[in-house]
């Protein structure tokens, strides 16, 4: 994760979760929602599976719903949604 962060987002900041958005227009120009397979495809998310372990455990959560919250928190932003 280090070097996603340090390759990707140019920065040396611990991130529990990254998103890699699939969409590049800079071939066809239509970007993701018009792909020649019709399988949609938003990008990637990758976690930190040492993060996780460490945030469910200080917020006394089972695993499984760390999960399912960042890799969550990773699709809103493959969908545009981000935060401040």
């Amino acid at each position: 994760m280090k070097d996603l962060t340090k390759t990707y987002l140019g920065d040396n900041q611990k991130h529990e979760v990254l998103s890699f958005a699939f969409e590049d227009i800079s071939q066809s120009g239509k970007g993701f929602v018009n792909v020649p397979d019709d399988i949609l495809r938003l990008g990637e998310v990758v976690l930190c599976w040492p993060a996780v372990l460490s945030e469910a455990s200080r917020d006394e959560v089972m695993v499984d719903d760390k999960v399912y919250e960042l890799t969550s928190h990773g699709v809103e932003h493959l969908l545009g949604i981000h935060h401040e």
